[in-house]
């Protein structure tokens, strides 16, 4: 046991648990309970009944280590401002709050704004309140998880949280991740949303195809078995090309192969028909053109153009595969 004041210090300094050797009345020292729990924070369960509710001690505990409001006397974590200072520091504090104040708008919000996870130690008026948990979820979209069972299984309530933040539903129990009805909401905000439906829907190819005829990018999110499955991946790129980048590369090669030589501009957003001459040459294999030649160009945002011969793009672009999740220039490498 350590009695003397100087080796306290020194010690609790070195080490802030060294206080539990001390003395109980170095426990009871201000001094050698500051320097303790500026040190470590958990020192403060080895603190006297007397310092564990002083305010300034216990903040300076906080400020090292949050648990340490577990051990700040009862009167301190049950005023509502000193909890909501501690809470500021972290939410974490909130295991450590008594949870008749735990019911705390106020509080709870300050926590909640933090991680949405700090709604798990509200009281259950508060994971009840559907003007708070929609405020919440507006930042913090982890929130709808620990929200009541009564808002959770409300389908209005689903919709109006998905309205306020997409997010959302990756919090949604897997039952509504896959409903076709609530995913068809979210991904009518992003097509991101598609990444958290269910495996079931992601695998549905009637539903993917629907999902693409909104927004061809919930395509990234499909199963493996439908971006490699040559038969969907056609049906898919018949609704909209650019799909293509999200499939396999056997798939890529194998559709790309399809596609005939005078249907190039057809297929691709910046490929135009151009009319060869003589005074100009094919880009890839440096030709020159005959005069009338039905050619191709890419057409470049500042509208330059750069010219090919159709069998020659068409054979640069299956080539590029190897390298390419989509077709791109051969010349300046911008997406066709």
């Amino acid at each position: 046991m350590i009695t003397d004041r100087d080796e306290a210090l020194r010690r609790v300094r070195e080490n802030g648990v060294n206080l539990r050797l001390c003395s109980e009345e170095l426990r009871g020292d201000r001094e050698v309970v500051f320097e303790a729990v500026k040190q470590k924070g958990e020192a403060l369960e080895y603190a006297s009944v007397e310092l564990r509710d002083d305010p300034a001690v216990v903040r300076q505990a906080l400020e090292s280590s949050i648990e340490a409001f577990g051990d700040a006397s009862i009167r301190l974590r049950n005023d509502l401002g000193f909890a909501s200072d501690a809470v500021r520091l972290s939410w974490e504090a909130l295991p450590y709050v008594p949870l008749t104040l735990r019911g705390d708008l106020s509080l709870i919000r300050i926590a909640s704004m933090q991680d949405g996870e700090a709604l798990y130690w509200a009281a259950p008026s508060v994971q009840d309140d559907e003007d708070f948990i929609m405020e919440i979820v507006a930042t913090q979209p982890s929130a709808a998880y620990f929200m009541s069972q009564r808002l959770s299984s409300d389908k209005r309530v689903l919709r109006d949280l998905l309205a306020i933040n997409w997010r959302v539903l990756n919090f949604f129990s897997l039952r509504d991740r896959g409903d076709p009805g609530i995913v068809k909401e979210a991904v009518r905000i992003s097509p991101d949303a598609m990444e958290y439906a269910s495996h079931e829907l992601r695998s549905n190819s009637d539903f993917m195809l629907e999902m693409i005829g909104i927004d061809w990018k919930v395509f990234e999110f499909a199963t493996e078995g439908l971006r490699g499955s040559f038969d969907f991946v056609l049906k898919a790129y018949r609704t909209n090309p650019k799909v293509i980048r999200f499939s396999t590369l056997a798939v890529r090669k194998r559709i790309f192969g399809l596609i005939a030589p005078e249907e190039l501009e057809d297929r691709f957003e910046h490929v135009v028909s151009f009319t060869g001459h003589p005074s100009e040459s094919c880009q890839i294999c440096l030709t020159e053109f005959y005069e009338g030649e039905n050619a191709v160009a890419h057409k470049t945002p500042q509208g330059l153009l750069h010219h090919f011969h159709r069998e020659c793009l068409r054979q640069a672009i299956i080539a590029d595969l190897d390298r390419s999740s989509y077709p791109r220039c051969p010349i300046d490498r911008d997406p066709l």
